[in-house]
């Protein structure tokens, strides 16, 4: 009975006790039959799944145990009256009780009573021991890692001049991953919170950005998106923290351009008067008004 209570403790230890997973990701949740969990491993997430059965199966084991009673039985002898003729001394005559013995004489031997002779008969008994539980735990596990879409930099323009204000939009939106985890569909979601941008000249938060620099070359802008993450794995979603994706964007900037002096092109010429009537030709009469 001690050993099937034993037994018992060690069946229901092993059921509550949860089982590790590969590598970062521990399983913490269940979701059925089927615990479930998930890490932030470098820029991806790992979701892990595990399970853990126990079958138990209790025998009784028998075992033969042979023992044995004794029955006597006596045997009678008769009384000897004639001379018996024996072996050479010593000469020894057995007799089962002292009765037989009496009036017995054998020249050169000597009459000794011995008890009754003993016959033993095997009895076969059997013995059931208590029961004996065996069992038999069964276990697997899972995981798959999920990385969230680049992000992107939009940049306008993509050349510009000392001074000048190039303008950076941000190219990360909400999305997720589906795949499978121990035969379960697995879905993460990665949603951003947060934009971290930073450049020679300054840095600032938001979707958006812009920078001017003050020397001319190949200039660089960095951001960094935080996504906030959470998993699935059959049925509800779970938080699991805030994992970081970035990205780099460059432009050109360009020195001062030269200011070359135009001259200003001539004025236009006056508009030509309209022309009067006269009272007759000027060839033929040339003093005529206005001839």
């Amino acid at each position: 009975m001690k050993k099937f209570l034993a037994a018992l403790v060690l069946i229901c230890a092993q059921l509550v006790a949860p089982v590790p997973a590969q590598a970062a990701c521990t399983s913490s949740s269940s979701s059925g039959s089927v615990k479930v969990g998930a890490s932030i491993s470098g820029g991806s997430v790992v979701v892990c799944a595990s399970t853990s059965t126990a079958a138990t199966k209790t025998t009784a084991s028998t075992s033969k145990t042979t023992t044995t009673t004794k029955t006597t039985t006596t045997t009678t002898v008769k009384k000897v009256v004639t001379p018996v003729v024996v072996a050479p001394p010593p000469c020894v005559i057995q007799v089962p009780s002292a009765a037989a013995a009496y009036g017995l004489y054998v020249s050169g031997c000597t009459i000794k009573v011995v008890a009754p002779v003993t016959y033993v008969a095997p009895v076969t008994t059997t013995k059931i021991s208590a029961p004996v539980a065996s069992t038999t735990v069964s276990s697997a596990s899972d995981q798959a890692a999920f990385t969230p879409d680049p992000v992107g930099i939009s940049a306008s323009p993509t050349s510009g001049q000392v001074g000048q204000m190039f303008f950076f939009s941000a190219v990360a939106s909400a999305h997720s991953r589906s795949g499978t985890v121990l035969g379960k569909a697995a879905q993460v979601s990665f949603t951003p919170v947060s934009f971290a941008w930073s450049s020679s000249e300054g840095s600032g938060g938001g979707s958006s950005f812009s920078a001017s620099w003050s020397s001319a070359g190949s200039q660089s802008v960095s951001l960094v998106v935080g996504y906030s993450v959470s998993y699935t794995v059959g049925s509800g979603w779970i938080d699991v923290g805030i994992i970081s994706s970035s990205a780099v964007a460059t432009v050109q900037v360009g020195g001062v351009a030269a200011v070359v002096a135009v001259a200003a092109p001539p004025p236009p010429p006056p508009p030509p008067k309209p022309p009067l009537l006269v009272s007759a030709n000027c060839l033929a009469h040339p003093s005529s008004y206005r001839c």
